[in-house]
């Protein structure tokens, strides 16, 4: 009988403790999830501005000291708490140029439905001349990054310009890859678009409904 109650408080015992290890399991690799997505995003960057030279603090660390909005200040990138675009570029690539309307329209779209753009130069130290021109050029309404170091590319494991990464709140990426398939493969383009990748992405982000393509192939120029 001993051995019988001394069995029972054991299996009573575990059945208490079970549960518990199981919860605690899921907050451990719930914490190491967000701080592992958090640090993808926690890079160096410089701030270029737009078209005009605006400058949004929200962006950068907001402990650094920001002594005017031309300053070229190295901070920590934080995404802000809403969902975000990050768009891999480079100044001298065509594909770049071409997307550089559609770009601006999605932008001004879902601006108003708590969407942020943001545009990365990376792997490009040099003077960001080139980068200015660009945006002034093609009146780029999003904010401007240099990745210098890659850092931010190799995070999420970016090659190409244009490339497109789609982040949620929780700093998920929920679709990454091309604006659409207007390009079949280098020198080759459809007549017409049929697929559009980001916007069809984006519409379902603010409409509550599923993404239904997370993931395609990016073409465009290699990142060097």
């Amino acid at each position: 009988m001993k051995a019988k109650a001394g069995n029972s408080g054991v299996i009573l015992s575990l059945l208490l403790i079970l549960p518990l290890l199981f919860i605690l399991s899921l907050l451990f690799i719930s914490c190491n999830t967000n701080h592992k997505n958090a640090d993808v995003f926690s890079i160096p960057l410089k701030h270029i501005g737009d078209q005009n030279g605006h400058f949004k603090s929200q962006i950068l660390n907001p402990e650094s000291q920001i002594p005017n909005p031309n300053s070229q200040l190295f901070a920590s990138f934080h995404l802000p708490l809403q969902t975000s675009v990050i768009i891999f570029l480079s100044p001298s690539c065509p594909m770049c140029q071409n997307y550089s309307l559609v770009l601006n329209q999605l932008n001004d779209h879902y601006k108003e439905k708590g969407i942020a753009f943001y545009g990365i130069f990376s792997g490009q130290e040099r003077d960001t001349l080139e980068q200015k021109t660009f945006a002034k050029t093609y009146k780029i309404n999003f904010d401007l990054l240099l990745d210098e170091k890659k850092q931010l590319a190799n995070n999420l494991h970016a090659t190409i310009t244009p490339e497109v990464f789609l982040i949620d709140t929780n700093k998920e990426i929920i679709y990454k890859g091309s604006i659409d398939n207007w390009l079949i493969e280098p020198g080759k383009k459809r007549s017409i678009v049929t697929e559009h990748y980001l916007e069809d992405a984006l519409w379902a982000v603010t409409s509550g409904n599923k993404i239904k393509i997370s993931s395609t192939e990016a073409k465009g120029c290699l990142i060097e």
